[in-house]
């Protein structure tokens, strides 16, 4: 009695065994699929497999032997997992590896073509708009201009009221007005170029 439940307990460790290393073999028939899960129709490779399993575990062969057998048969494709040592680690990490660095390298040229054409886009038009704006008027550019304006304004007004058009009262208004705004304007010019600013006497003679 004792013998057999040894030999029961046996059979069901090598059962055990056998799960568990047919969950470390892929079939080689190209289907992809764990050795003991494979479902292939017609598969010419899991039955023959699974009986060189059975056979390597009911003989007593240590786990590391039994996958040392399928590898020397099959190759370190057989495995599911790869095994420590150099070059197959790297068989099998070199696969993903070269996935990675292609996506990487996709998204890297896609960035540098975003980033290169928002440069030209960007470049485009702001030389267009430095174009359509040129040059900035300086503030003593914009006084000059602005000091003329006023000076045709006094000519215009002195004639307007020599010929009667403008009541004299309104005249004197709007000259004082027209002359306080163009020394105010010849006063900030001659600050801003380190000059003299005219007396009111010139602006009127100006005016006239």
């Amino acid at each position: 009695m004792f013998v057999g439940m040894l030999l029961l307990l046996g059979a069901d460790d090598n059962s055990a065994r056998v799960d568990r290393l047919g969950h470390q073999v892929m079939c080689v028939c190209g289907c992809n699929q764990i050795l003991l899960e494979c479902n292939h129709v017609g598969c010419s490779y899991s039955t023959r497999m699974r009986d060189e399993l059975i056979a390597a575990v009911g003989r007593g062969d240590t786990d590391n032997a039994v996958l040392q057998t399928f590898i020397q048969n099959y190759g370190t494709v057989v495995l599911t997992v790869p095994t420590n040592r150099g070059f197959d680690r790297i068989a099998w990490i070199m696969p993903y590896l070269a996935l990675i660095l292609g996506i990487a390298f996709v998204v890297f040229i896609v960035g540098a073509c975003i980033v290169v054409t928002a440069a030209a886009f960007l470049y485009v038009f702001s030389i267009s708009d430095a174009t359509a704006m040129g040059p900035e008027k300086t503030r003593v550019a914009y006084l000059h201009e602005r000091k003329d304006v006023v000076y045709d304004n006094l000519r215009d007004l002195n004639f307007e009221s020599r010929a009667g058009k403008v009541p004299d009262a309104d005249y004197q208004t709007m000259k004082g007005s027209l002359e306080d705004e163009a020394a105010s304007i010849l006063a900030e010019i001659a600050q801003l170029e380190s000059g003299p600013a005219p007396s009111k006497a010139v602006l009127q003679k100006k005016g006239r």
